[in-house]
């Protein structure tokens, strides 16, 4: 396994997750997580690339069964997704901004096997479960849509230290981006921005957690994927599964 971070050490890093120490500065995140990493499973060899993703050949690609990218602009997960789906390589994408949070695969072709108790199959019982479950007002596609184009513009992500100028830039960003596709204002409301500064250790395991498993699932073979978008509300804890399909 390879990791791959363009980015230096900060301490918003050490909030929102487990694999960089404390104390840790002045190196990259690849590096200063490449310890922790490897002590999850000894059995895996964790080695640290370096350079940026966009400048890699596609016979870098090559080489893996999956790849998954974080805290990538979209031209760059745009770009290699469709590489990946060119060769058959399994592509996952995930980010969390604030109290939200995503991921995507494209598997392409994939076949897996799902097991079934015996017990299940020869006396069925379906049984009724009703839910209620409170629905976000916050249309995610196009909300996750206005953050990765403020970081294609601006090269990082809202910052709360920068919170006032931040928030009028992704309110102009919302505005165009809305009016371009017809919509109305309301299908983002204003107060999103108030939601979606930093990231949050809370939001980061449930993302994160997903990802992983679903990574899992896709290189064994095991059990259903999520197809293919799936979507994390932190003020509510729930999780959406959505597909969006190519035109």
């Amino acid at each position: 396994m390879k990791l791959y971070a363009c980015v230096q050490v900060s301490a918003v890093n050490t909030r929102a997750q487990f694999l960089v120490p404390h104390g840790v500065a002045g190196i990259g995140l690849a590096e200063a997580s490449l310890e922790q990493a490897q002590l999850l499973n000894p059995m895996v060899e964790v080695k640290v690339e370096h350079g940026s993703v966009a400048s890699k050949p596609d016979e870098f690609f090559s080489q893996f069964d999956a790849v998954c990218l974080t805290a990538c602009v979209l031209e760059d997960l745009l770009k290699i997704c469709d590489l990946c789906h060119s060769k058959s390589i399994k592509f996952f994408a995930g980010d969390a901004f604030g109290y939200h949070g995503y991921m995507f695969a494209d598997l392409g072709q994939h076949d897996f096997v799902e097991y079934v108790h015996a017990s299940f199959t020869l006396n069925p019982v379906w049984p009724f479960i009703y839910f209620i479950v409170k629905v976000s007002r916050i249309d995610f596609p196009w909300a996750f849509a206005v953050l990765l184009n403020f970081r294609t513009k601006k090269g990082r992500d809202p910052d709360p230290l920068m919170f006032t100028p931040d928030t009028d830039l992704l309110l102009q960003l919302r505005d165009e981006l809305l009016e371009s596709h017809g919509l109305e204002k309301n299908t983002i409301p204003e107060n999103f921005t108030s939601s979606c500064f930093s990231q949050l250790s809370p939001v980061c395991p449930v993302v994160g957690g997903v990802l992983g498993q679903e990574i899992i699932k896709a290189l064994s073979g095991h059990d259903a994927p999520l197809n293919n978008f799936f979507f994390f509300d932190g003020f509510t804890c729930n999780g959406i599964v959505d597909c969006f399909k190519s035109c």
